[in-house]
């Protein structure tokens, strides 16, 4: 009776074996590679972003934004419905807060360059002096491409755990950014300094936009 190739591995001694299957499960990943598959994107398909402390953390189920108030320069009132059809990532932040000195030029300069995209970047500060801390901040670092945006009683963001003004999106830490899909769902966040110039960071948008364009997430 002639013997299977099952038959002949069982013959292999442990120490034999182990060259066979390290061989084989190459050959398993580099036939993923040719068809163009990626091991790890295929088993998670989820936004990857890498901070300068933290990672982006995807929040499920994903829960569309309730209209919580912001304010802009002239005191008008603004609510994440409007930005309904564009993704959208919103960037708490303060004055007084290093980390946040640090990310705002990187902000400005992502804004400029998603212009004419379907992107739009909200920099809301949390400042209790409002206007009056936030717009000599923007003068001082030339921030010419974000909008001016204000949550001064916490209406939106709430960073005190009582939430006494049923605000919407919690502070973890400062800065902290949400990104939200063109139906207003709130994906996840990240919190801490983004170098939004960084290839993890172009990737991330990248993905974000192309992921929210076909409704993938």
């Amino acid at each position: 009776m002639p013997t299977t190739l099952f038959d002949r591995f069982g013959n292999i001694s442990l120490r034999e074996r182990l060259p066979c299957l390290s061989h084989l499960l190459i050959a398993v990943f580099l036939c993923l590679i040719c068809a163009g598959i990626s091991p790890t994107r295929a088993e998670t398909g989820s936004l990857q972003l890498n901070g300068e402390s933290s990672q982006f953390v995807e929040l499920r189920p994903k829960r569309i934004a309730r209209d919580t108030p912001f304010y802009d320069r002239d005191g008008i009132s603004h609510t994440l419905s409007s930005y309904r059809g564009k993704a959208v990532l919103v960037n708490f932040w303060a004055t007084w807060c290093v980390p946040c000195i640090a990310e705002m030029p990187s902000l400005d300069q992502l804004a400029a360059e998603q212009t004419n995209t379907d992107l739009s970047v909200l920099t809301i500060s949390i400042d209790k002096g409002g206007l009056a801390n936030v717009i000599p901040f923007y003068r001082r670092f030339s921030l010419d491409h974000l909008p001016v945006l204000i949550d001064p009683d916490q209406e939106t963001a709430f960073a005190d755990s009582d939430n006494p003004n049923d605000g919407e999106f919690a502070i973890y830490g400062f800065p902290i950014t949400y990104a939200i899909d063109r139906d207003g769902h709130i994906l996840g966040y990240i919190t801490g300094r983004v170098d939004w110039q960084s290839q993890s960071a172009t990737d991330f948008i990248n993905d974000f936009l192309r992921g929210t364009e076909k409704g993938g997430n």
